[in-house]
């Protein structure tokens, strides 16, 4: 009985050790993306969280991308001018990304440099026909094919997450087989993206 005593707490620690053991492999199974369930059961992790919430958004706000070139849009055509950048409307644009609170300062500066180049494009090369060169795809999924994947957004897979320190790079696959990585910087307690590429 005193021995039944004795390896009692023994038996409960080893217990407690696998299954703590288990959640710590479960919980590794789901940030690495080999898990088949959706989005949705990931995304309490950071800085995933931050994307997934920065794509709700967009999914409500894709118009915001429109209007960004001058002379592009069928009811302003104008046959006599060519395609410019029309800044004021690059800047609210930005803004608009910006005041969402899931962008970062760097993020914005890229895309402000990228409207500088392109204006460079139009100065060089004028047209007034087809889509405008640099304004073909949506610029927050880098495609021309944006609907299916941010209509399921629930059902996109985290495929790798990377945190070190203030930084973290984060892999995401959607539904239609595109896959993009997204670089974040920790501020203030909080995680920006700082950059989105395709894989």
């Amino acid at each position: 009985m005193n021995k039944v005593r004795l390896l009692l707490p023994i038996y409960i620690l080893i217990g407690l050790a696998a299954c703590t053991s288990n959640d710590n492999a479960e919980q590794t199974k789901f940030f690495n993306g080999t898990n088949n369930t959706g989005i949705e059961k990931q995304i309490d992790e950071q800085p995933a969280k931050t994307i997934i919430d920065f794509l709700k958004w967009y999914r409500d706000h894709q118009t915001i991308q429109g209007g960004l070139v001058n002379n592009a849009s069928n009811d302003k055509y104008d046959s006599t001018k060519y395609y410019s950048v029309n800044y004021e409307a690059t800047e609210k644009y930005l803004t608009d990304l910006k005041t969402t609170g899931f962008i970062s300062p760097k993020y914005i500066d890229k895309w402000r440099e990228y409207f500088k180049k392109c204006e460079k494009n139009f100065e060089a090369n004028p047209s007034n026909d087809g889509p405008p060169e640099g304004f073909e795809y949506d610029f927050v999924m880098l495609s021309q094919e944006t609907e299916d994947n941010l209509k399921d957004l629930e059902k996109t897979q985290i495929t790798d997450s990377k945190i070190s320190e203030n930084t973290s790079v984060v892999n995401l696959h959607f539904i239609n087989g595109d896959n993009l990585q997204y670089r974040l910087t920790k501020t203030n307690d909080k995680w920006l993206i700082d950059d989105i590429e395709r894989k």
